[in-house]
């Protein structure tokens, strides 16, 4: 499915549904897609080079995008989007907004909102977000990452 990041383009008084609902679903399916079995999955190719020349090094990805989910106040996501410039950038939204209103390219979220941890972590968001990294699926990052550098890929 193509999306079109031009959210103004979508009719007033149903945008906000829109936003609510299509964010909600496509966030969460990203959510979801982006998890495995804890200590499976290895950060390596060309992401791992990106994260290592864009963003610092993997440590201080994890610092950053753990900043981004700690400090989004209330509900909402931390993100490693690809920017329009096509380079990698950590980033947090609210609610159920998605990169994608602003024209970048998610391939990495966690869910902040509290439903997310609270049955498990109940307010320790904290270790809630640094257990997130035991389970991401890089190859499926990777993957993401792939696609989003390709021109007219949403």
């Amino acid at each position: 499915m193509s999306y079109n990041p031009d959210i103004a383009n979508v009719p007033e008084d149903i945008r906000q549904a829109v936003i609510n609902n299509g964010g909600g679903h496509k966030n969460h399916t990203m959510f979801w897609e982006v998890m495995t079995k804890p200590d499976t999955s290895k950060l390596e190719g060309p992401l791992k080079e990106a994260i290592d020349a864009e963003l610092g090094g993997y440590d201080a990805f994890v610092e950053s995008f753990s900043a981004a989910a700690a400090t989004r106040f209330g509900s909402g996501w931390a993100w490693l989007v690809v920017n329009k410039d096509g380079k990698l950038e950590v980033t947090s939204s609210t609610n159920q907004d998605n990169p994608l209103l602003e024209g970048k390219k998610a391939i990495l979220c966690l869910d902040v909102w509290e439903h997310a941890y609270y049955l498990h972590y109940q307010n320790r968001r904290l270790d809630y977000i640094k257990e997130f990294f035991r389970v991401i699926n890089w190859d499926k990052v990777s993957e993401n990452y792939e696609k989003a550098l390709k021109p007219h890929h949403q």
